[in-house]
């Protein structure tokens, strides 16, 4: 579990280099607001990961909030590399996520 954990915080901290690089983009179309909520809501979820006990505790509504604002940001954007990888890294992190919860469930 602890690899997976590494893993997904990495995918994460990929996220959160990205949101950078997108403010340095002058290509990039973005909604600062949006842009700024997905930040936080990938901090937050990076946070989260560093109590395994909390990792159960994740809302999935916030996961699946973030997925769709990074879709819209990804399509807005015709997939350009920055946002298609932000895309990339997010469907990874969520998989991971998805894998540790159906282990719980067993």
């Amino acid at each position: 579990m602890k690899s997976e954990i590494i893993d997904m915080k990495t995918h994460l901290s990929n996220i959160l280099d990205d949101i950078d690089l997108i403010f340095k983009d002058k290509n990039v179309k973005y909604n600062i607001k949006d842009i700024l909520k997905i930040k936080n809501i990938i901090e937050e979820l990076k946070l989260t990961l560093d109590d395994e006990n909390e990792i159960y505790s994740i809302k999935l509504v916030k996961v699946k909030l973030v997925s769709n604002m990074i879709y819209d940001l990804n399509y807005a954007n015709l997939f350009s590399n920055i946002t298609d990888h932000i895309s990339n890294e997010f469907y990874a992190f969520s998989f991971l996520l998805q894998e540790m919860l159906k282990e719980k469930g067993k």
